[in-house]
């Protein structure tokens, strides 16, 4: 996920645009027709769903627990289990319908997704389980 108010990447560091309203602009001058950006709700009554962290923490290159994938996996924040993406096998989509699972956390860019909102979120609940995960893939804090 892009970091909200920063446009150095889409600008390449030049520092030639003050703000993304004006990236924007930018853009729109040279045709593109749309842009869009995800914005995680804060706050769903699933949160509460939430387990909370495994001693142990979490650890990113966890296989699939019904594939054994390694690549683009989730990890269910419910029961901590790790399935692979609907891209690979959808595992975890099958995880979070069968079990009734709605919160999970990608292994791949640390979003929090919601099933039965079909929306990612960010709220401080998600706080121990994205720093752990980041510090798995990561080896420092975030």
């Amino acid at each position: 996920m892009a970091e909200q108010g920063s446009s150095k990447g889409a600008e390449g560091g030049s520092g030639q645009f003050s703000s993304n309203k004006d990236l924007l602009k930018h853009y729109e001058d040279q045709g593109v027709q749309a842009m869009y950006a995800v914005e995680p709700l804060r706050y769903c009554d699933h949160l509460k769903e939430v387990s909370p962290l495994p001693e142990c923490g979490l650890n990113v290159d966890d296989p699939c627990t019904e594939c054994n994938a390694t690549g683009e996996n989730w990890v269910c924040l419910v029961c901590y289990q790790v399935f692979c993406s609907r891209y690979v096998n959808g595992h975890m989509v099958k995880h979070g319908e069968d079990a009734d699972h709605p919160m999970v956390l990608s292994y791949a860019d640390l979003s929090v997704w919601c099933y039965k909102c079909e929306n990612y979120l960010d709220n401080t609940v998600l706080g121990p389980a994205k720093s752990s995960a980041h510090r798995s893939k990561f080896g420092q804090e975030i």
